[in-house]
Parts: structure tokens; C-alpha cells; sequence
């Protein structure tokens, strides 16, 4: 069994299942049905055509859950800072992806209606996949992923314990990932497959659309008047574009921040090197591309993020997806010589650690990746910064 390292939160442990092979597809096999009642891959009753499409509404609005603002205190080189998490880990699969999903979703619905037995294919991560994995069986709808080699085991795993197909591309497209070279595949699929249905979360302006309507209104409704800045890692950046929207019609006074890790393009920089799967990208972000999308941007060293995430574990025990360690990094360095500022800074945790227990939360893994004494110094230095954090504040 794999060594885990100390620092995994006590209430997170828990055992393994099977692991996926890299590089390999693998589809559930169905179950017998009642003649004339199909069976989806996995093995719930595939909805006929008119109940399915009578049912898209209801299954999407069921997928849009409220989630919690944690509000913890912050010590770092000498001041103490006052951070809101909002905790997308809560949502039913677990990361901000399920509200892009839903607008996606409605989206292709209102283009043309979802029927049962319709395949719908995806480029992704991870996370938006997994939303796509839960919804479209609901509505009788087959589920095609294309991930690359960084998506985590644990989440090739539950995409086909949900019934989805997923197939691997393992070709870097040599900007530091393998997200053209996903895109490639997905259109030659789209192509040879005309009845394929594509949602797109790179280019459809129904993701940032959902995130202006939803995820700003209620990130800023509880953080209350004395929200300052929020930060938001972007891959897409779906998210950051439309929560941004709704702060420059709404609370102009608060700044939106986008996050980028070092290496990607998604927001500037340049390809490089990049271990966190979920942040980045290899090409700048569609939806940020019109000026004053957002106030700022602050790139982050991933080794730097995934020693927060631990440090965070630590302190708290709670463990963060990689992206959401960035968004918290990014707001310890933004603007650090400015003086004191007694607002409330959110970051935008757009998933929970579960997935990255045997990645980034790993020794062994870090080990692997030849970075395990960077990420060990990495944590030493914040701590000789005096970084900690106090969970001080109930959930909202």
C-alpha cells in the first residue's frame, strides 16, 4: 500500500478502490432489462424520449446546490488576514464544474433537445466530467471523457463507476499539457460522429453565463458588505469571467482576481512545467480575452500552492484541491506591501483534496515527480514566514 504522508486531514482517510489504467478506455457493461425498459452502461433505466426530455429541467436544477463561505483567519509575515473559502467541494460532485455543467447543459438542450442515447463528448480535467457523469445518465444520455495522463486515477475511476466512456490522450501538445491535443481529438470524434453533441466549456459563453446568474450572486450575498477581493483560479476561465461580470454590475468595489499557476497561457505567462491538474492552460482563455474581463492577475509556483494545501491540512484538516491551494497563495502574495487591509479576501476552492490524496498530498508521488524536497522546503520557508491558519468562523 501506498505510504500517505502525515499531514492528510484525519476526517478525509478512507480506503482506495480500483485504479484505472493509464492510457486505457474502459466501458461498464449494462444489465438485463424488462423488454422494451433499456438499461444505461450504468445500469440505471434509460429514460424513454419524451419523459427524458420532459426531465433535463428538473435534473439540472437539482444539481445547483448552495455551498458554505468558511471565513478563517490568516497569520502571515507578520499580519493576520481575514480569508473566505467557498467550499465548491460541497457540491454534489464535489467541485465548481457543477454549476458550469448545468449551464452547458441547458444550453445544448435549448439548441437542440437531449434525447436518450444522445453521446456527449467532452474534453476535461477532470471535474467537469465528473458533473457530466451524474446528469446524463438521468436523462438516458451516454457520456464520452477525454482526459489526458494528469487527470487523477481516483477520478478516471468514478467517471466509469458512473458509466462514462473515457478515453486517454496521452500526446503533450507541447505548451506544457495535453489540452490541444484533447481538442484535436474531440473535434475528429465530433467529426466522424455527426450526431456527437460537443458542450465546449472552452468557447460557450453558457458556463461564465450560469456563474454571473448563480455563483456570483451567492458568493457575494454571504461574504456581506465587507468583501474586498475575490479570488479565482482559471483554467477556462468560465468561472472568473462570469463571477467578475456580476461584481462590475453589483459590488464594483470588490476586486476580481485571476489566478494562474507558472507555465500556463491561460491568463498571459508563458508554457512551461505544470503538476496541478484543474488550473492552467496551454492556450489564453476565451472568455477573458475582452478588456476588464477582470481587476488583476497573479501567477503562483505550483510547488508553492501544493505547500499551502498541506500547510492548510495541517492547521485546519481540511485538505483543498490543487487549484484552490493557487487561489489561496495568490491572495498571501497579492498586494502584500500595501498596508493593512481589514476587508475580507474570498478564494474560490473549486474542489476538495479527495481526488489528489495519492498526488499532491502524496510523498511517494512527490517523490516520483522529482519535486519532493522543493515541495518539503517549500513548506519549511511559509512556516518560517509564520503562515498558519485559525478556523475561527462557522460556515455561512
Amino acid at each position: 500500500m501506498r505510504r500517505q504522508a502525515s499531514f492528510w486531514p484525519r476526517v478525509l482517510r478512507g480506503t482506495n478502490g480500483a485504479v484505472v489504467t493509464p492510457g486505457t478506455s474502459r466501458i461498464r457493461s449494462g444489465t438485463r432489462s424488462e423488454p422494451g425498459r433499456p438499461v444505461h452502461r450504468n445500469g440505471q433505466r434509460r429514460p424513454v424520449q419524451g419523459e427524458a426530455v420532459s426531465r433535463v429541467e428538473p435534473v439540472l436544477a437539482r444539481a445547483l446546490f448552495r455551498t458554505p463561505l468558511l471565513r478563517l483567519d490568516v497569520a502571515h509575515r507578520g499580519r493576520v488576514r481575514r480569508l473566505g473559502l467557498k467550499l465548491e467541494s460541497r457540491g454534489p460532485t464535489g467541485s465548481v464544474k457543477d454549476r458550469s455543467a448545468v449551464g452547458l447543459l441547458r444550453a445544448l438542450h435549448d439548441e437542440r433537445p437531449l434525447t436518450p442515447g444522445t453521446v456527449v463528448v467532452e474534453s476535461t480535467s477532470g471535474n467537469l466530467g465528473l458533473a457530466l457523469a451524474r446528469m446524463l445518465p438521468e436523462i438516458g444520455c451516454d457520456f464520452l471523457a477525454v482526459v489526458d495522463p494528469k487527470t487523477p486515477h481516483a477520478t478516471r475511476r468514478m467517471l466509469t463507476d458512473r458509466g462514462a466512456r473515457v478515453l486517454v490522450v496521452d500526446e503533450p501538445d507541447g505548451r506544457g499539457g495535453y489540452l490541444l491535443s484533447r481538442l484535436r481529438r474531440v473535434r475528429e470524434l465530433c467529426a466522424d460522429n455527426p450526431g456527437y453533441r460537443w458542450p465546449d466549456q472552452y468557447e460557450n459563453w453558457a458556463a461564465p453565463d450560469i456563474h454571473r446568474r448563480v455563483t456570483g450572486p451567492e458568493l457575494t450575498g454571504q461574504a456581506g458588505a465587507d468583501l474586498g477581493a475575490v479570488y479565482v483560479p482559471v483554467s477556462t476561465g468560465g468561472t472568473l469571467a462570469g463571477i467578475g461580470a456580476h461584481l462590475r454590475e453589483h459590488r464594483p468595489d470588490v476586486a476580481a482576481v485571476a489566478v494562474d499557476v507558472r507555465g500556463s497561457l491561460a491568463v498571459a505567462g508563458s508554457a512551461g512545467r505544470r503538476l496541478i491538474p484543474g488550473i492552467g492552460a496551454s492556450r489564453p482563455s476565451a472568455f477573458l480575452a475582452a478588456p476588464h474581463s477582470y481587476d488583476r492577475a497573479v501567477h503562483v509556483d505550483d510547488i508553492e500552492a501544493i505547500a499551502v494545501c498541506r500547510i492548510l491540512a495541517e492547521d485546519v484538516g481540511l485538505a483543498l484541491g490543487g487549484s484552490s491551494g493557487c487561489a489561496v497563495r495568490a491572495m498571501l502574495a497579492d498586494r502584500e506591501d500595501d498596508g493593512p487591509d481589514d476587508r475580507l479576501s474570498v478564494c474560490l476552492a473549486a474542489d476538495g483534496g479527495g481526488k489528489y490524496r495519492d498526488t499532491l498530498y502524496s510523498d511517494d508521488w512527490a517523490t516520483e515527480q522529482g519535486v519532493a524536497k522543493e515541495i518539503t522546503a517549500a513548506v519549511e520557508h511559509l512556516r518560517s514566514e509564520g503562515l498558519f491558519f485559525d478556523r475561527k468562523h462557522q460556515e455561512h
